[in-house]
């Protein structure tokens, strides 16, 4: 088989470097989307007045599970994960254009963008 995109070298026919390379790549780029969630859930733990801060952990956490769907879709040659990590994207945009429209509503309203500002903005 050729080879893939990134330096990715799975199925090579040299055993000794071959499996080293898979092995080394996987572990990196997992405990890159590892990092990714940490930090992500870093955030939204210990955020507890600025809803912009909060919206930016969660698209990290979104960012580190479609990163984990797009790995394993190369790693076994299935376009289901990057298919889904697509859909999880689409999810993630949605998500943000909705609370953005929230926080430009508080903000014109109270002129600030903390946690305290969206209670008067029960309909």
């Amino acid at each position: 088989m050729g080879d893939l995109p990134y330096g990715w070298h799975f199925y090579n026919d040299d055993v000794n470097t071959g499996s080293l390379k898979q092995s080394t790549d996987l572990v990196l780029s997992l405990t890159f989307t590892f990092l990714l969630l940490t930090v992500g859930l870093i955030g939204v733990w210990c955020n507890d007045r600025n809803v912009l801060i909060l919206m930016l952990c969660i698209e990290l956490i979104l960012l580190s599970s479609t990163l984990n769907f797009v790995i394993f879709s190369i790693l076994w040659y299935d376009p289901a994960g990057q298919i889904y990590a697509l859909s999880v994207l689409t999810v993630a945009a949605c998500e943000s254009a909705v609370g953005l429209g929230l926080l430009i509503s508080a903000y014109c309203i109270k002129e600030n963008i903390t946690f305290e500002s969206f209670r008067d903005l029960k309909g």
